[in-house]
């Protein structure tokens, strides 16, 4: 156990504090947003986390996430003393890359829901008690966040952060070796205008399927990386 920890202990030792440094930036900037929209009168809370303000700071914040846990790494020459063969090491760097996909996710959903209980406690006449609930599928980001009983919505947001992460996590393992990998930058990017309304899922499933695809690529690429490393110390 104590191998598999020290992976996941080099994995995070250099890119958590950038991640939750970003995250604090996110849960910052969108809660300003929202209380200078509560400031100059917006009484819908939807609207407020839709505008394209909001999404696009959730995006970018996932894009500085990703390349934080991609490109704030250590060397090949660390990951070669673990008593540990490379198959395992990169199984463990997609976890921490899904872990960290989870604690992203998790952040953008407290955001929301920060939002809603400030506007609960601020418009405590005009703002009822089921509005938050509402606004979960009345708000295009919030929906595609949370999408409660929306079993379509929610397996292409399982289908997003997941093979994000595990994308990531790999990618994070190829930047260990000195490759440069941009893809899950790219992909988190495309969320800001990848958001789903209820019964539309047409660009959210197009991100879900090439996210998925270019997960299973890069899992299919580090073992060719992983296979050719092996057969050059053999050589």
């Amino acid at each position: 156990m104590k191998r598999q920890v020290s992976v996941l202990y080099l994995a995070a030792r250099t890119s958590l504090p950038w991640v939750l440094a970003v995250l604090v930036l996110m849960v910052l900037v969108q809660g300003g947003m929202a209380f200078l929209a509560l400031e100059q009168g917006w009484v819908d809370l939807a609207m407020v986390l839709d505008r394209w303000m909001s999404r696009w700071v959730g995006a970018v914040a996932l894009t500085l996430a990703a390349a934080a846990v991609i490109y704030t790494g250590g060397g090949a020459h660390t990951l070669n003393r673990l008593p540990m063969s490379r198959r395992a090491q990169a199984f463990w760097f997609a976890l921490y890359g899904v872990l960290a996909a989870l604690l992203c996710w998790a952040a953008q959903v407290a955001v929301c829901l920060g939002v809603g209980v400030l506007f609960r406690e601020t418009l405590d006449v005009t703002f009822g008690r089921q509005s938050l609930f509402l606004a979960a599928y009345s708000s295009a980001y919030f929906h595609s966040l949370l999408p409660m009983a929306d079993s379509w919505q929610m397996a292409i947001t399982l289908c997003i952060r997941l093979g994000m992460g595990v994308g990531t996590g790999l990618c994070a393992f190829r930047a260990w070796r000195g490759e440069r990998p941009w893809w899950p930058m790219a992909a988190a990017l495309c969320t800001g205008f990848s958001l789903s309304e209820v019964g539309n899922y047409t660009l959210a499933m197009f991100l879900a399927i090439g996210v998925v695809c270019l997960a299973f690529m890069e899992a299919a690429l580090t073992t060719e990386v992983i296979r050719t490393e092996r057969e050059g110390e053999q050589v």
